[in-house]
């Protein structure tokens, strides 16, 4: 009778115990901690056209992933291969990481950009770290070493603008040049 007795009381008092942990006035629960910053979709291996004002294709964009983010509109994407026309050439810019506005007006390519024309015998190549992109002017520029290679040409800057409406491409600082005849 007696173990029985302080069997009841040890269960009374855990469970007067576990009553009153539960059951505390006035003091809630923490809120789980909420990320403002998440990935709200993502698309594996796509491809996307955007058209211009005449309805043709204004450029072409595929990845191996893209990821949005719900807070700042942006996404990320993984192995970015862009493409657009100038005039009767194909140009196109690839990089590990891109990123692009909620808008697809600015692109910005990172992490060994390369752009290369893909329809020439000797196609002009030109290599950059990041590349910032305007879709809409048809604008890319950097501020970043540049080198450029066609043939036998080599030549190395600081910086870059290239203009696809005019189809120009402006080096800005310590360009350097080799041009070998054949």
């Amino acid at each position: 009778m007696k173990k029985s007795f302080t069997l009841a009381t040890l269960v009374i008092i855990v469970m007067l115990g576990l009553w009153s942990a539960i059951n505390r006035p006035g003091e809630k629960l923490p809120e789980p901690v909420k990320d403002p910053h998440f990935i709200d979709f993502f698309i594996n291996a796509f491809k996307m056209t955007s058209m211009d004002e005449t309805g043709r294709p204004a450029y072409i964009l595929t990845g191996s992933r893209m990821e949005h983010f719900n807070d700042t509109g942006e996404s990320l994407v993984t192995d970015p291969v862009f493409m657009f026309s100038q005039n009767m050439d194909t140009w196109e810019l690839l990089a590990s990481q891109g990123h692009i506005d909620d808008d697809n007006i600015w692109v910005k390519l990172s992490d060994g950009v390369v752009i290369r024309q893909t329809d020439k015998v000797q196609p002009m190549l030109i290599k950059t770290s990041e590349l910032r992109i305007n879709t809409r002017a048809e604008i890319a520029n950097t501020d970043r070493p540049v080198a450029i290679t066609q043939g036998m040409m080599q030549i190395t800057a600081e910086g870059m603008v290239l203009d696809n409406n005019k189809g120009t491409l402006v080096l800005l600082e310590n360009v350097k040049g080799i041009y070998i005849k054949n």
